[in-house]
């Protein structure tokens, strides 16, 4: 990152350009582009302030950095990171030295998944929970058990990041 000085030469003869050429940072190679809330993904960071520690965020919502969260002494990095709790579509990828920062030029698709059926056995009428994530944000969730419509009795509707405790 910062400004480079442009300087043209034929062997002979060389002139510097009165302005200089700004590098900015950037980011690339996401991947994988979809997958569910608490998923691991990489990207590739350039242009950032040389041996700098790196934060990143996935639809605005700060992401814990698994390896790769110090630029080398030419700024760039290879970043692992879990998905935060975000809403489902597509989120905006973003990585920051603290001055600077770049989004990826494509997003992360975040699917809806769910974890932590309890308890998963029992007869007709046993009561039960499960996490969703990764859903649309304060939207009415539906339960189906075998394909017949089970009742709600707590966590119907997702919070702002599209996570319910279903019951």
């Amino acid at each position: 990152a910062g400004t480079r000085a442009v300087v043209v030469s034929d062997g002979t003869n060389s002139a510097s350009s009165p302005t200089g050429f700004t590098v900015g940072p950037a980011v690339s190679g996401l991947n994988p582009t979809s997958d569910p809330v608490g998923a691991s993904a990489t990207i590739g960071a350039t242009g950032f302030t040389a041996s700098h520690a790196l934060t990143l965020t996935v639809g605005g919502l700060a992401a814990q950095v698994t390896s790769g969260g110090t630029t080398n002494s030419s700024g760039t990095a290879t970043v692992s990171f879990t998905i935060p709790n975000v809403a489902s579509g597509t989120q905006s990828v973003v990585v920051s030295d603290g001055t600077n920062s770049a989004s990826s030029p494509t997003g992360f698709t975040v699917k809806a998944a769910l974890s932590g059926l309890s308890p998963t056995t029992g007869p007709v009428g046993t009561s039960a929970s499960i996490s969703a994530t990764g859903y649309a944000a304060s939207h009415a969730l539906t339960l189906t058990v075998g394909g017949i419509a089970a009742q709600v009795t707590s966590g119907g509707t997702t919070d702002a990041s599209g996570t319910a405790t279903v019951s």
